[in-house]
């Protein structure tokens, strides 16, 4: 009798989440972007997404681009966060030999002023790795982001000797 009890449980559990997976209803993920990735860097599902040092959100999954060229890694973000971000945004993955585990770290607003917001389910382009082959990558790509990085990692540093 215990067993048909929890049996019956476990069928109406799932056709509740069946149901509401099919008819698009929200399980609580929230909006998402795929930022794809020359590698992943000890990144997995649950590290944390910052902006600013403030966790927005965290990484769903990460998986092998399906051109087998790189990883792609899916985020989830708060609805309010993903109105200031924008595409041009700089996602970075910090190097793993850090003593913090993985995260994802954005720089936002270095590339733009005034950030459009992010689209649920968009595609962005991001770079992993140590600080210097992140700065190298976004220096090819967009220097003057790079720029502004190299600017703020600056003044981070200046600040924290004079606190010394």
């Amino acid at each position: 009798m215990m067993i048909r009890r929890w049996t019956l449980r476990g069928v109406l559990l799932g056709g509740a989440i069946m149901a509401m997976a099919c008819t698009g209803m929200d399980l609580g993920f929230g909006p998402s972007v795929r930022v794809t990735l020359s590698s992943a860097d000890g990144l997995a599902a649950g590290h944390p997404v910052t902006l600013n040092g403030i966790a927005i959100g965290s990484v769903r999954s990460v998986d092998f681009a399906e051109n087998g060229d790189g990883v792609v890694a899916v985020l989830s973000i708060s609805k309010d966060n993903m109105a200031r971000l924008d595409p041009d945004t700089l996602f970075i993955v910090r190097d793993t030999q850090l003593p913090d585990p993985p995260r994802v770290v954005i720089a936002n607003n270095l590339c733009v002023e005034t950030p459009r917001g992010l689209q649920d389910a968009q595609i962005l382009n991001g770079y992993s790795g140590k600080p210097a082959q992140v700065l190298f990558q976004a220096g090819k790509d967009r220097p003057e982001c790079a720029n502004r990085l190299v600017e703020k990692l600056l003044n981070d540093l200046s600040q924290t000797i004079e606190q010394l």
